[in-house]
């Protein structure tokens, strides 16, 4: 068994605002690109559903799981990417209310 290497220090010391806010950002930004990507896999999925069905391929359990991997990594690879501007619009609409204190207004 490997004995447990030393944490350094500087993991617990290095607390500033400026690198909190900077992993937080960094968070936010990740969060709304991955609900960009849900968005995008539903959007994709109602539109295959609209699709006609050729009976070139019967439909089957391992069909459908395999199919919606691949949506999912497709929905995954478009919001990475470019997108189609949710991700972006949301990160932006949440870190002005994250610096504007965040408070809903009546």
């Amino acid at each position: 068994m490997k004995p447990l290497s030393p944490v350094p220090i500087s993991i617990f010391t290095d607390v500033s605002p400026r690198n909190f806010l900077a992993g937080h950002d960094r968070n936010l930004k990740e969060t709304c690109k991955d609900f960009e990507s849900i968005f995008i896999k539903q959007m994709i999925k109602g539109m295959r559903r609209t699709v006609i069905k050729s009976g070139l391929f019967e439909e089957s359990n391992q069909k459908d799981i395999y199919q919606d991997m691949f949506d999912q990594q497709v929905a995954r690879e478009i919001a990475r990417g470019k997108g189609i501007g949710l991700g972006d619009k949301l990160y932006k609409s949440l870190s002005k209310k994250q610096n504007t204190g965040g408070g809903t207004t009546k």
